[in-house]
Order: C-alpha cells, then structure tokens, then sequence
C-alpha cells in the first residue's frame, strides 16, 4: 500500500476544521439519527427523546461545511423551541403541529432552510483529563427568511383606470 504522509500542519487543518463566520446561512437537512451509535434512542438530561442532525451549510465563499446539531421533543428541555422553529425554517409546520414530524423526519432529507451560526469556545472535557473539546460551529436557532416575489410585486399596478 501507497500513501502521502501528511504533514504536522496537514493533520492539524484536518483534525481542527476552519470555523465559519458567525451569521445567517442557507442549510441542507443530509442527515438525522434518533438512536446513537447502539441503536438506543438519544434521549437528553431529562431523558427525553432528541435528534441528532447534520446539516450542510454555505459559507460566504460557496464552500460547503457540515454542522451537527440537537433537536429536542421534550417540553421540559430549554432549547425544545429551536424543534418548532426548525419545522418552520424547512416548511414543515404542518407535520410539527399534527405530531408527526419525529416519525416524518425522512422526508425532509435534501430540504433546505436557514439557520444562525455562532461559534462555540473550546470547553474542558468532563472525563477527568485536562483535554478540551476544540471550538466548533453551532446552530443558536432556525429562522425563516421572507422571500419577496420581485415579479409579483412590479405586476401589481394600483392605477388601474376605470
């Protein structure tokens, strides 16, 4: 077997990716999981259900980079109000309110939304070793964007003769 050994810098750019710019980004729903790695459901604090999501994400120059980020169902988690406003931003209002979003989730593969970006700091691991967890990129919230209908609007003439 052949390979190119990378360099020191190589592997440091590859194991600490580049962090996006905090703002506002167009996403792509690609992934989603409701079980961790052993099929068991993810649950959070309280023990009640989440998802796990991967989003693909636009940054300023058109490059592509992926963001993992929780969804919670549970009314007790704190931050259950970003699972409405994620149904919102991928138009799947609907299917939130009737309760079959959970069990619905596939057919928001490849949909796209809008979500806020910030930057999370390094943190100490809690495993007893003096080890960080590196910054990342995190959604803060999902939002809507208005879209104007441009042609629509240059149609509509309020000076109609009668």
């Amino acid at each position: 077997m052949s390979y190119k050994p990378l360099t020191k810098e190589e592997a440091m750019m590859m194991s600490h990716p580049q962090l996006i710019e905090d703002g506002t980004y167009q996403c792509e729903l690609v992934e989603f999981s409701h079980t961790d790695k052993y099929h068991n459901p993810l649950k959070d604090r309280n023990g009640e259900d989440m998802t796990r999501i991967k989003l693909k994400i636009w940054d300023i120059n058109g490059k592509e980079k992926y963001v993992f980020t929780n969804l919670f169902w549970g009314n007790n988690n704190k931050m259950s109000y970003r699972t409405r406003h994620f149904a919102e931003s991928f138009k799947a209002v609907e299917m939130y309110e009737s309760g079959k979003l959970f069990d619905c989730f596939r057919e928001l593969l490849g949909h796209t939304g809008h979500c806020e970006i910030y930057t999370q700091n390094a943190r100490p691991k809690n495993d007893g070793s003096n080890d960080t967890w590196p910054a990342k990129n995190d959604v803060r919230d999902f939002i809507v964007v208005a879209s104007s209908n441009k042609k629509q609007e240059e149609f509509i003439n309020d000076d109609v003769p009668f």
